[in-house]
C-alpha cells in the first residue's frame, strides 16, 4: 500500500488537493512521500527476526528506504494543532492531568534517567512534591498523596504540546540498528551518537553543555557486546510515549524489563500482545485467533 501511494503521488493531483485540512503537512505531498518511506523503513526493521526473513536483507531494505525519508526534524510527522483553549488541548495534557486519575511517571523510566544522569530528565519529567524525581513502581500500594511522584513535563504534556507520530530521531536509530546489522558497532557508532545529539537538540538542550558532553562520553561508545542494547535504550527515550517502544522491546528484549511484583496469579512473563476480541472470534473464526493469550508471541516476534 505504501508503494502504491508513492507511485500514485507522481500522478497529476486533479482538482481536489489537501491544504490546511491536512493536519500533518498542510498539503505538502513531497513530505507525505517522505513519510511513506519512513514507514517503510520502520516496517522493514520490524521483521529482522521474523520467520523466513533475513536480518541483513531487512536492514538493507530499511537503509534503502531511509535514503528517501526524512532529512531532518522539519520533515517529521508531528501533530502541532493543539492550544490552551478548552477542548483543543493536547491529548497527553488531558491524559496526564492528576485530576483525571493521578497519571504519573513510572519508576522504570525515571530510575534509568536518574542513574545515567541523563540531561533530558528535567525536560521529560517534573519533580514531585518532595522535590525529587520519583517514579511509581507498577502494582505498588496506593499512596495518600499522589503528588509525590513525578509527572510528564510541559515539553510533552503542556496543553499546546505537539504529538509526534513518527519523529526524525526514530529514523536515525533505525539507521544505526540497520548499520549495526550490516557493518558492525564501529560503523553504527557515529550514527547512534548523532541520533542522541539531534534528539537532545530537539528538546532544547545545548550540545556544548557539560551535562550533555559528559553523557555522550559515557554513553556514546558502541561495542559488539553493548551496541544493540544502547541503541534500543536511547531509541526508547527518543520515542517516549510511542507504542513503537513496545514493538522494539518485543523484537530485541531491550530495554531490559522485569515482571512487576504482585502480578496476576499465574503470570510469569510480560504480556507480548493483545488477544482478539470476542466479536472478532465469533464473526471471523480463524485458527490463529482462538485460545490466544496475552503472553503469546505475534508472528514476527520470534525467539
Amino acid at each position: 500500500m505504501l508503494d502504491s501511494a508513492i507511485l500514485e503521488n507522481q500522478f497529476e493531483p486533479g482538482d481536489l488537493t489537501p491544504g490546511t485540512d491536512d493536519f500533518l503537512y498542510q498539503g505538502d505531498m513531497s513530505k507525505w512521500e517522505k513519510f511513506a518511506y519512513a514507514l517503510k523503513a520502520r516496517h522493514y526493521i520490524h521483521l529482522t527476526k521474523a520467520p523466513e526473513h533475513n536480518a541483513a536483507t531487512q536492514a538493507d531494505l530499511a537503509l534503502a528506504a531511509l535514503e528517501h525519508a526524512f532529512t531532518g526534524t522539519g520533515d517529521e510527522a508531528t501533530l502541532n494543532i493543539y492550544s490552551d483553549a478548552a477542548g483543543h488541548e493536547s491529548p497527553w495534557f488531558k491524559n496526564t492531568e492528576l485530576g483525571a486519575g493521578g497519571v504519573v511517571l513510572g519508576s522504570t523510566l525515571l530510575d534509568s534517567l536518574v542513574a545515567r544522569a541523563d540531561p533530558r530528565l528535567p525536560v521529560i519529567a517534573n519533580q514531585g512534591s518532595l522535590g525529587t524525581y520519583l517514579g511509581r513502581e507498577s502494582t505498588s500500594d496506593v499512596v495518600p498523596d499522589v503528588t509525590i511522584y513525578s509527572t510528564l513535563a510541559d515539553y510533552y504534556a503542556a496543553p499546546s504540546a505537539p504529538v509526534d507520530i513518527l519523529p526524525f530521531s526514530e529514523l536515525e536509530f533505525i539507521k544505526a540498528e540497520a548499520t549495526l546489522i550490516i557493518s558492525g558497532a564501529a560503523a553504527a557508532e557515529p550514527i547512534y551518537q548523532q541520533a542522541i545529539k539531534d534528539h537532545m537538540a530537539k528538546l532544547g538542550l545545548s550540545l556544548n553543555s557539560p551535562a550533555v558532553v559528559s553523557y555522550l562520553a559515557k554513553r556514546g561508545t558502541l561495542t559488539p557486546a553493548n551496541a544493540l542494547q544502547r541503541i534500543m535504550e536511547e531509541k526508547s527515550i527518543a520515542d517516549l510515549l510511542s507504542v513503537e517502544n513496545f514493538n522494539d522491546w518485543r523484537r530485541t528484549d531491550f530495554p531490559k524489563l522485569t515482571v512487576v511484583e504482585n502480578a496476576q496469579a499465574g503470570v510469569t512473563t510480560i504480556p507480548r500482545r493483545y488477544p482478539y476480541s470476542q466479536q472478532e472470534i465469533s464473526t471471523n473464526p480463524q485458527p490463529q485467533n482462538t485460545n490466544v493469550k496475552i503472553t503469546d508471541r505475534v508472528w514476527w516476534d520470534s525467539q
